[in-house]
């Protein structure tokens, strides 16, 4: 009896839950219901022809996008009680008329809800109950878990079902928790899902959706029938922006040497009305997923790049013949000729050395003659890799990326992974110089007179900055770089993005939300089986932050105390800076340290290789008369036996000679 009960009311809270067209849906019950979300089973198809008022017919293909755009057609509430918290549930219901492919496991499926509201919006506290007139003051995102699709052979992919994943928001509610539980309300801005070609879209929804009353069983009777309403869909404004990534780079960093500060950026544009109707824009919201590179080697020869391509995500271990060059950035050579590298990849054994930090293993590489990677072709590696996954994956806007690409962790006082955070325009960035932290003697022992001119101390940065000076738009790309803090590259298209906008009537924005560390050194490469050689810098060494799926939820604006939270919709964009060389040494004597100690490498590479020749010819000449020596022996087998032990000397002391000979030479920096 229990049982048959039981069943009843799973079947009375669906009909009642799809009210979707404010009529009631049939739909059937299935034996697997009895555990989890009984309504994450039902189909689409069967949940929307339940309804009357749903018609088939108006709502066709429409693979042009003539009349038809993709959208949330429905909100559903499921379940919700005050009385019998846990079975709550929100569906979303999406039509799909390009038959978009989505992808249905991406992380980058989330839904932007409303989560803290206020009567008045100069009060200070939020609402602790929501009313009508309540005015949402803060949004958040929450990611979606697909149910299901129509599959049927004429409507396959044309809707898809998802349920919220609800969580604790910032306020320490979850949605359940946070409703009236006599009037629900839902704001929701829009919906964002992957698609399986790559890249993710948010949809605007741009409404409040109301629910009053209970299923049956699930009022304060438990035994009253169903009083579940759905009270329709009230507009809300929102605002659409098309977001552009930058990063500026300093010249150095407090850091120290081989490193350099980056502030990552975008820019976008706000109608001017928003600034007239609710003033200054005083807060930005956003999100993203954070990760820092592992190190990427940058070659300046295309052959050196395609052999170490095709071991990208091998460990090598110490050295693989398959690669020719080893590389390392900096050593020391004792008497002894051992050598002692800072960082190497594939050196080999034949040089007796050691390795502070050896990379047996690279995940990042790419070929620039100049050291320069841009932006593009490193967004395109982090998307398209695919030779390895020992670390894991996630899938982001509709990409599988391994995370084996990345760090376990990231810069200090960063956070790996998703983060999301509001930036207020009188929070500053302060950029250290190497010159503000290092003294002048730190400048001399890493530097010499090589060193790059110290970049001037950037302090007191804002994070949003929209009052931009037309006159600064007419100096030169590098003067507009160090003004607003964009990528001397990118000047150009944004000044071109700069010019429309304004000349639409909006305000261009920009909004400086992170912070980093770039590290980037130039290596040598050297040929082990190449006699001889001279060591020359054929690579770059780089390491810096990404940021993906990188998303404006909210801007607040503020007037003399009163604050207007308009909420965002916006396809999210990945910022991944460009690679950059190594700054050239432009001191006091601007590279001339570095010729002159080439220069004493070469001449001392040349003076070792004289003396062994010297000593070769002592050799050689001690040899003979010792051969001679032997000669004169009476017995035959005496004379075999020092035959070898000579020979055997001599060949002995090529062995290990030559190597020893070879490794000093190429330490001094070889013979040109």
């Amino acid at each position: 009896m229990k049982r048959a009960i039981r069943y009843r009311r799973v079947l009375i809270l669906i009909l009642t839950a799809l009210l979707a067209f404010g009529s009631t849906f049939t739909v059937r019950v299935r034996a697997e219901e009895e555990s989890g979300y009984p309504f994450d089973f039902t189909n689409v198809l069967d949940d929307l022809e339940s309804s009357s008022d749903f018609n088939i017919i108006n709502y066709p293909y429409d693979y042009a996008g003539l009349h038809k755009s993709p959208g949330i057609i429905n909100i559903v509430e499921w379940c919700y009680s005050p009385f019998k918290p846990g079975e709550f549930a929100l569906y979303i219901y999406f039509y799909n008329p390009q038959n978009i492919k989505i992808d249905t496991d991406s992380v980058s499926n989330r839904i932007q809800i409303a989560t803290e509201y206020k009567t008045d919006p100069s009060q200070e506290k939020p609402d602790t109950v929501i009313t009508a007139e309540s005015i949402p003051t803060n949004y958040e995102t929450f990611n979606l878990i697909f149910c299901n699709k129509s599959e049927l052979d004429n409507y396959d992919g044309l809707f898809y079902k998802f349920r919220v994943i609800d969580k604790k928001g910032a306020d320490g509610r979850t949605i359940e928790e946070r409703v009236n539980s006599v009037e629900r309300r839902y704001d929701i801005s829009g919906v964002t899902l992957a698609t399986e070609d790559g890249g993710s879209k948010e949809y605007t929804v741009g409404g409040t959706y109301r629910f009053s009353g209970y299923a049956a069983g699930y009022g304060p009777n438990e035994f009253s029938e169903n009083t579940l309403e759905n009270k329709g869909f009230i507009a809300l404004e929102t605002i659409s922006l098309s977001v552009y990534p930058t990063t500026f780079r300093t010249e150095s960093s407090s850091l120290g040497k081989n490193h350099q500060n980056d502030l990552h950026s975008v820019y976008f544009s706000v109608p001017e009305r928003y600034f007239n109707d609710y003033g200054d824009l005083q807060k930005i919201k956003a999100e993203w997923f954070e990760y820092k590179l592992k190190p990427s080697l940058i070659l300046k020869r295309e052959s050196d790049y395609l052999e170490i391509y095709n071991k990208l995500g091998v460990n090598i271990g110490n050295h693989t013949d398959e690669i020719s060059q080893y590389f390392y950035n900096s050593y020391d050579v004792n008497v002894a000729s051992e050598k002692h590298y800072d960082i190497g990849y594939n050196i080999p054994s034949v040089y007796n050395e050691w390795v502070d930090n050896r990379i047996t293993t690279l995940y990042n590489a790419f070929y620039s003659a100049d050291g320069y990677v841009p932006a593009e072709t490193i967004e395109n590696h982090i998307l398209n890799y695919n030779k390895t996954y020992n670390t894991g994956s996630i899938n982001i806007g509709g990409s599988k990326i391994s995370l084996d690409l990345f760090e376990d962790m990231v810069d200090s006082g960063r956070t790996m992974g998703y983060n999301v955070k509001e930036i207020d325009a009188n929070d500053k960035f302060n950029l250290l110089s190497y010159d503000e932290t290092h003294s002048g003697w730190d400048r001399f022992w890493d530097y010499f007179f090589s060193a790059p001119t110290t970049d001037d101390t950037y302090k007191n940065i804002s994070p949003i900055e929209y009052q931009i000076d037309t006159t600064i738009m007419n100096m030169s790309d590098s003067n507009i770089s160090k003004m607003l803090y964009i990528a001397e590259d990118d000047v150009s298209e944004f000044k071109d993005f700069y010019n429309a906008e304004t000349e639409k009537g909006n305000v261009p924005v920009l909004f400086r939300f992170a912070q980093t560390d770039y590290y980037n050194e130039e290596m040598y490469g050297v040929d082990p089986d190449v006699v001889v050689v001279s060591p020359g810098k054929w690579a770059w060494l780089a390491q810096e932050t990404v940021f993906l799926d990188f998303k404006i939820i909210q801007l607040t604006f503020q007037s003399e105390g009163e604050y207007m939270v308009i909420p965002v919709v916006q396809n999210p964009v990945n910022v991944t800076p460009s690679l950059t060389p190594t700054p050239e040494g432009e001191g006091l004597f601007g590279n001339f340290w570095d010729s002159l100690k080439s220069l004493g490498g070469h001449v001392g590479a040349w003076i070792v290789l004289a003396l062994s020749i010297i000593g070769g010819i002592i050799i050689l000449v001690i040899f003979g008369k010792l051969l001679n020596l032997v000669n004169g022996a009476g017995n035959i087998f005496i004379k075999i036996l020092l035959y070898i032990l000579l020979f055997g000397a001599l060949a002995a002391l090529l062995w290990y000679a030559v190597p020893w000979i070879i490794g000093v030479i190429n330490g001094l920096g070889g013979l040109m």
